[in-house]
C-alpha cells in the first residue's frame, strides 16, 4: 500500500477494509453458530435470537438465549460457557446472566417461534 500510487493505493485501501469487515462478520457468524449448538444441546426446548443489534454501549448482541435449565443443566451451562469464552475469538466475550423468573418465558415459543 505505502508503495502503491495514490489512486491505486486509495482503493487498495477500500478492498483491505472490505475484506477484513467480510473476515470478521465470518468469525462473528462462525461463532454465534457454534455457540448456539452449544446452547442447543443442553437446552433443546430453549429460544434463541440471532439478531445482530447495537446495544448501548457501542457492542454488538450477537445471539440471545433464554434458557429453561434444570439445576444440573445450569450449572452444564455454566461450564459450557466458561469453556466456549476460552475458544472463541479475541474480541468477543460472553456474557450469562439469570436465573430469571418463569414468567420471563410467557409468550415465546421454543428457538424464538412465536
Amino acid at each position: 500500500l505505502a508503495e502503491a500510487e495514490d489512486g491505486r493505493s486509495f482503493f487498495l485501501r477500500k478492498k483491505y477494509e472490505r475484506d477484513l469487515a467480510d473476515l470478521a462478520a465470518r468469525i462473528m457468524e462462525e461463532t454465534a453458530a457454534r455457540i448456539e449448538a452449544a446452547l442447543i444441546s443442553l437446552a433443546p426446548d430453549g429460544y434463541l435470537r440471532t439478531a445482530t443489534y447495537e446495544l448501548s454501549s457501542g457492542s454488538k448482541m450477537l445471539l440471545n438465549a433464554a434458557l429453561l435449565l434444570t439445576a444440573p443443566q445450569a450449572e452444564a451451562l455454566r461450564e459450557t460457557v466458561r469453556r466456549l469464552e476460552g475458544e472463541i475469538a479475541r474480541g468477543l466475550s460472553l456474557t450469562l446472566s439469570g436465573p430469571w423468573p418463569p414468567y420471563h418465558f410467557a409468550g415465546e415459543g421454543p428457538r424464538g417461534d412465536e
